[in-house]
């Protein structure tokens, strides 16, 4: 009877058994903080410009390194926002993929923001941005809900060079439910 009960242990594959490292743990930690305290102004977001809070808290996580990003922490930009020709707020400056004529790297023009709730509604207008139309704008026609048409927009609109991007997005959402602040926002909340 006990050797019944082993055989199905030894059956479970191994890697569902693995542990994260110490480093996954952090991580997994500072993601976890990141969302708890910025959920509520993506779904502030969400509400006041129809950008999902989701698709908002996963490129939050992965473009400032889930807020420790020497951008994040420095100049409260969570999402990699360079100045642009438009911009004349306050700016940070620091080396990106930049270059001058001889190929090597100049400090980038990032906008610097008073604090993080700023950057997540500049970050909104920047999709909405009416010039930018052309590029954003079929994002909106999508259901604000369908995080993965979202996330599978903003890669095919080429928010990012970053291989993957939108299978990236849909990863965190999902790993840490952010879909559901999607339905908390467009159900409204208590």
């Amino acid at each position: 009877r006990f050797f019944q009960l082993l055989i199905p242990l030894a059956l479970f594959p191994i890697n569902i058994l693995k542990t994260q490292t110490p480093a996954e743990r952090t991580m997994d930690s500072l993601r976890l903080e990141y969302i708890r305290k910025y959920k509520d102004i993506a779904m502030d977001e969400m509400e006041r410009s129809g950008i999902p809070a989701s698709i908002k808290l996963a490129q939050g996580i992965l473009e400032s390194r889930a807020g420790a990003s020497e951008l994040a922490v420095n100049a409260s930009n969570h999402f990699g926002i360079k100045c642009g020709k438009d911009w004349s707020g306050p700016n940070y400056q620091k080396h990106d993929d930049d270059f001058d004529k001889n190929g090597k790297p100049v400090n980038s023009c990032f906008r610097k923001y008073k604090n993080v709730a700023d950057c997540y509604a500049d970050h909104s207008e920047f999709i909405r941005n009416p010039e930018k139309q052309y590029r954003y704008g079929f994002l909106f026609e999508l259901d604000p809900l369908d995080y993965k048409a979202w996330a599978r927009g903003l890669q095919d609109a080429g928010y990012s060079t970053a291989g993957h991007y939108g299978e990236r997005l849909i990863y965190f959402i999902e790993l840490y439910r952010m879909y559901e602040y999607d339905r908390r926002a467009h159900e409204g909340r208590i």
